[in-house]
């Protein structure tokens, strides 16, 4: 029963969708009466990234702004450019969104901000960024004994899979990220984690999933059992505020998660499809 409900929560995270209206910058925008060419609406999923459903938002603009065939497009919400490498729902929950209307984004192609963002619009960037992000948890859970076993059509499903937006395939293969080397449960070594925090700082380190306690002493010989870290475990470690009154929200996948929720059921059931766990802290609105 915990199986089918852990799977039935990967599937419904998988599944969410944000409503996003791009529109060319109106300093970029030629005059014209197509009123029709002025917005594009998508729904895009939370665990993607922009670069892998820019392509159709591109084509549809670049007549509209007149935009040269070498000028890079970046995208821009409230003045400020959004960065590429982040998820679409870890920039969302991020920012103060009306969660009213649609997510209104503008589409840019001159003055590229390179003192503020990478240049990830090309796909093959970002794929090969996605790749490195999923190593690089691996590593942490694993010491990399899985992907060591892994084949180049394994890693061309993971990403073909994100870019597809086709759980089935991507969970054919990550399935096996989230077992040990023989394929039994086992805690991860450690959590693969990103929290970001309200002054625009991100933080990673090392996070065991469970620590040993000493249970009791027989014949001289300590007893050890193994506790669960919990996400208010990680949070008070590296020093995050979360606790200031009702001031803050934290939110992984859009969702409220309570202090007590064990990091390894977040690593296998909330995770991002990089394998890490995406940690919003932000300031409520009231």
């Amino acid at each position: 029963l915990k199986m089918a409900a852990d799977e039935e929560s990967r599937e419904l995270v998988w599944e969410g969708k944000l409503p996003v209206c791009f529109a060319v910058h109106p300093d970029e925008t030629r005059h014209h009466r197509d009123s029709g060419s002025n917005c594009y609406y998508m729904l895009v999923p939370r665990v993607t990234y922009f670069p892998i459903v820019l392509d159709k938002v591109d084509a549809h603009f670049r007549r509209v702004s007149g935009a040269d065939r070498e000028d890079m497009p970046w995208l821009e919400y409230k003045k400020s450019p959004l960065k590429w490498q982040y998820p679409v729902g870890v920039l969302y929950d991020m920012l103060n969104i009306d969660k009213g209307q649609p997510w209104m984004i503008y589409i840019r192609y001159k003055d590229f901000p390179s003192d503020k963002i990478v240049n990830f619009n090309s796909r093959m960037a970002m794929k090969a960024y996605f790749l490195a992000k999923i190593k690089e948890a691996d590593y942490l859970k694993h010491k990399s004994e899985i992907l060591n076993q892994f084949k180049p059509d394994d890693f061309e499903n993971l990403w073909n899979a994100l870019a597809k937006d086709d759980y089935g395939l991507f969970w054919s293969t990550c399935k096996r990220l989230m077992v040990d080397v023989r394929g039994g449960k086992a805690p991860f070594k450690y959590i693969p984690f990103i929290i970001y925090t309200p002054d625009g700082n991100r933080t990673q380190g090392l996070m065991p999933a469970v620590e040993s306690v000493k249970a009791t002493q027989e014949e001289d010989c300590d007893v050890f059992q193994t506790k669960d870290h919990t996400l208010g475990h990680l949070l008070t470690k590296f020093n995050v505020d979360h606790e200031s009154g009702n001031s803050l929200q934290v939110l992984i996948q859009g969702i409220s998660v309570s202090m007590e929720t064990p990091l390894q059921w977040l690593s296998e059931c909330l995770c991002f499809p990089d394998n890490f766990i995406h940690i919003v802290i932000k300031q409520n609105q009231y």
